[in-house]
């Protein structure tokens, strides 16, 4: 499911990934323990505002409360994660089929 996120009185809904920014999740997720505390929040809140039109870093921090930054992280994960592996197992099937 597509994530969304509502930033005043607005919803949001994230824009179709190009294929970059799984390699700034998978980067991003491995590095992501490396962080300084201070950090923490900020550098999932960059990641988030990549994926929704018009949405900044600043509106994240200051709209969303501390537990909704980390699970639309997560959400965002899941979802192109989701996107990929939906790929290769259409892929698997036209090979099968062609066999």
């Amino acid at each position: 499911m597509t994530p969304i996120i509502t930033i005043g009185d607005k919803t949001y809904e994230a824009q179709k990934p190009k294929a970059r920014i799984w390699r700034e999740l998978c980067r991003f997720d491995e590095d992501k323990k490396n962080l300084p505390a201070e950090e923490f929040l900020d550098a999932h809140a960059v990641i988030i505002a990549k994926v929704f039109d018009g949405i900044t870093k600043d509106d994240i921090l200051d709209e969303l409360f501390i537990d909704e930054i980390l699970t639309t992280y997560q959400d965002i994960f899941s979802w192109v994660a989701s996107l990929i592996t939906s790929k290769l197992g259409e892929i698997k099937n036209v090979e099968s089929e062609e066999a």
